[in-house]
């Protein structure tokens, strides 16, 4: 069984990253995070960049019942997004290429591949 973990465990992000490091079948998902608390957000993903398998976060997510708001809280999310990568850029921890991969691993690489549907079928 694997769990998409969703809004970063709010309040307790960092224990989920804990639990995501740990678990092979735990995967962070900051679907509403970027709305719930934007400095939480870029605070978690920072702590989650250093400590979670990049393969196990997934940078944005939302469950709108209208598009406007999807788009509204995508614009917030790649704004949080880019300020963390930024940070770890002027860091040194990443040069400008990793934190290029990084975002399309975590916005849309590793979403998809969790997703698709031969994951998602049933045996």
């Amino acid at each position: 069984m694997r769990f998409d973990l969703f809004h970063s465990g709010y309040p307790w992000v960092t224990e989920l990253g804990a639990m995501a490091k740990t678990l092979r079948n735990v995967t962070i998902d900051l679907t509403w995070m970027h709305i719930i608390s934007p400095a939480t957000a870029q605070r978690a993903l920072l702590e989650y960049l250093d400590t979670v398998p990049l393969a196990k976060i997934f940078g944005f997510g939302g469950d709108y019942r209208y598009v406007e708001n999807s788009y509204g809280h995508l614009v917030i999310a790649l704004d949080n997004v880019a300020r963390t990568l930024a940070a770890k850029i002027e860091s040194g921890d990443y040069s400008e290429q990793q934190a290029l991969a990084a975002g399309r691993q975590i916005l849309h690489q590793n979403p998809v591949a969790f997703f698709s549907p031969e994951k998602l079928a049933r045996p």
